[in-house]
């Protein structure tokens, strides 16, 4: 038997999206050639993606179990196309407006 419950929010994806950030944001304080700037742009964008997957399947498995969410699948899979769809520029000004 576990020592630990099995987590309901995908804690570590949400861990990942923020390191990302600041990685990004720390090569732009740090003034990185604009080609490590995309990777880590790219790097971003996958966390995010992931992330807001691993919310997608807590919504499914909750549904699965009959019990009420929070969390609106649309809104979800609305943030998934927005994101995809963002340009590696757009992310780089997001990460430059938060330094």
């Amino acid at each position: 038997m576990p020592t630990f419950a099995p987590r309901s929010e995908p804690i570590k994806k949400r861990e990942q999206v923020t390191q990302r950030e600041k990685e990004l944001v720390l090569a732009l304080k740090n003034q990185l050639p604009v080609n490590k700037l995309e990777k880590l742009a790219e790097k971003y964008r996958q966390a995010q993606l992931s992330f807001l997957k691993a919310q997608l399947h807590v919504i499914r498995e909750q549904e699965l179990q009959k019990r009420k969410t929070t969390m609106k699948q649309a809104n979800i899979e609305q943030e998934i196309l927005t994101c995809s769809n963002k340009s590696v520029a757009e992310l780089i000004n997001e990460a430059q407006k938060l330094h």
